[in-house]
């Protein structure tokens, strides 16, 4: 049987949340940043624009994504990684 009253879309002013841990340079410490996904494409699909701190080095950084404000559904948090690259200017 299909449930026809539970809604699968938060409201627009419920955002996810995206903690990113970039690996360390040679010596230094990771950085880490918290992101609201603020932005929205086809009301499903959450997305924010950040910079990548120049602190950080090459490597994968781990994403650890959660939807804590969207408190009607229950959500887990998952944890992806993403390689991280020197910049083109760095490569050369």
């Amino acid at each position: 049987m299909v449930r026809n009253d539970l809604n699968l879309a938060p409201n627009a002013d419920i955002h996810p949340l995206a903690e990113v841990t970039f690996p360390a340079k040679a010596g230094g410490d990771a950085v880490r940043i918290k992101l609201t996904l603020d932005q929205r494409c086809c009301n499903v699909r959450f997305y924010a624009t950040s910079r990548t701190p120049a602190e950080n080095g090459s490597g994968k950084a781990k994403v650890l994504l959660s939807f804590p404000a969207w408190t009607e559904v229950k959500v887990a948090p998952a944890t992806r990684q993403l390689a991280i690259e020197k910049p083109v200017s760095e490569n050369r």
